[in-house]
C-alpha cells in the first residue's frame, strides 16, 4: 500500500519513472554507507509484486542495483548516477543482453518499510556468473 508519507530515518529513497519511456517503475530502498538494499516494481504487471534489489554506490558515486529473482538469479542490472531530483542511467537484461534506458523522479510517496541494518561481517560467500 502507498502511502503519502516522510521518511523519518532521512534513510529510505523513492524513485518513480520509465524504462524506456513505456513501462513504469516504483524503485524504493535503504542506504547503509555504499550499499543499497530495496525493491523495483514495475507498475504495468497484473500483481504489481515487489522484486528484491541489492547494490552499490561505486567510487564515482554511480549506483550498481543488481535486481535478483525468487531463486536468487540477477534478473536486471539498473547503473546511473542519482541526482537532487532524478535518476537517469540504464537497465539490463543478463538473460536477454537487451538494455534499456530508465529516467526517474524523486518520488514523495514511500512504501512502509523496516530499517535494515546489515550485519557487514556476515556478507560473505561464493558468487559465479
Amino acid at each position: 500500500m502507498l502511502t503519502n508519507t516522510k521518511n523519518k530515518s532521512g534513510r529510505e529513497i523513492c524513485w518513480t519513472g520509465t524504462l524506456n519511456g513505456k513501462t513504469h517503475v516504483f524503485i524504493h530502498y535503504q542506504l547503509d554507507t555504499n550499499l543499497i538494499i530495496g525493491e523495483i516494481t514495475y507498475l504495468n504487471t497484473k500483481d504489481k509484486l515487489p522484486i528484491r534489489l541489492l547494490g552499490t554506490i561505486e567510487e564515482d558515486k554511480n549506483y550498481r542495483l543488481l535486481e535478483f529473482d525468487k531463486t536468487g538469479n540477477i534478473t536486471g542490472i539498473i547503473t546511473g548516477l542519482p541526482k537532487e531530483k532524478n535518476f537517469n542511467g540504464s537497465w539490463f537484461s543478463p538473460k536477454s543482453g537487451k538494455e534499456l534506458s530508465i529516467t526517474m523522479s524523486l518520488a514523495d510517496t514511500s512504501i512502509p518499510s523496516p530499517d535494515i541494518q546489515p550485519v557487514h561481517n556476515e556478507i560473505f560467500g561464493n558468487y559465479h556468473y
